[in-house]
């Protein structure tokens, strides 16, 4: 029964309502544990932040190994993974686990929601919310003590131009590519080092700032529709890396 198991996420397609439950990991389990028990991250300080970039960095080379490709379809089961836009022919053309991971689609498999210049569409296969102001975000969901454009953006300049956010989560299971939302050019792109605590939502309602202290990258896009934009891909526990092509 969905809902059943309170561990796990319930999300609502837009299209249809209908509810869908996202299965946990237990890695991603026990790291939540830690975030959550705040006595528990204060006295292990530092040392959260380097066991998780250390986890983080360990996976990434496991899943580059080609002894990984072993957990593709044992991945596949368990999210309950669709693969008839994969642009792959079969699961034997991907040599490792993260080949699978970030696996391409195949051309027209996700159709833009409008051809319309002044419309900004959706990135990713992801869970989307979208607030007027950082101040309405912190109000429904983002609880992080020190969370706002400034500091997610390490430039306080920037910071003034900014006004409403959007936020794309993806989740294990969905298409790690993501693409660009607006008509424009990228003016600039930087990377910010830092943590790699989890994004999952649990996480992001706790006083954990995964916004502003997770290893982040910033492109800033000028757009003749929408002006300044700016598109922060955000690394997580486990998923540490971010490629721009």
């Amino acid at each position: 029964r969905i809902g059943a198991n309170t561990g796990n996420i319930l999300v609502q397609r837009r299209d249809t309502g209908e509810l869908i439950e996202e299965k946990i990991p237990s890695y991603i389990r026990l790291a939540l544990r830690v975030l959550y028990q705040t006595a528990l991250r204060k006295r292990l300080g530092t040392r959260t932040l380097k066991l998780f970039k250390h986890l983080t960095t360990k996976q990434g080379e496991k899943f580059n190994s080609e002894k990984s490709v072993a957990g593709i379809e044992t991945f596949i089961r368990f999210y309950n993974i669709d693969l008839k836009d994969i642009e792959a022919e079969s699961l034997e053309e991907f040599k490792t686990f993260n080949e699978f991971f970030y696996r391409k689609l195949k051309p027209g498999a996700r159709k833009l929601a409008s051809p319309d210049p002044v419309v900004a569409v959706s990135p990713a296969d992801s869970r989307c919310v979208v607030y007027h102001s950082v101040a309405d975000s912190k109000e429904f969901w983002i609880k992080g003590e020190n969370f706002n454009f400034a500091a997610m953006l390490d430039d306080d300049r920037l910071a003034e131009k900014m006004h409403s956010i959007a936020i794309f989560r993806l989740a294990p299971q969905d298409y790690h590519r993501f693409h660009i939302p607006v008509d424009g050019t990228v003016i600039s792109h930087r990377k910010i080092d830092g943590a790699y605590y989890t994004v999952n939502p649990m996480a992001v309602r706790e006083n954990v700032d995964v916004f502003t202290d997770n290893v982040r990258t910033i492109s800033i896009l000028e757009s003749p529709q929408f002006g300044t934009v700016v598109y922060v891909c955000i690394g997580a526990m486990m998923v540490g890396s971010i490629v721009l092509t």
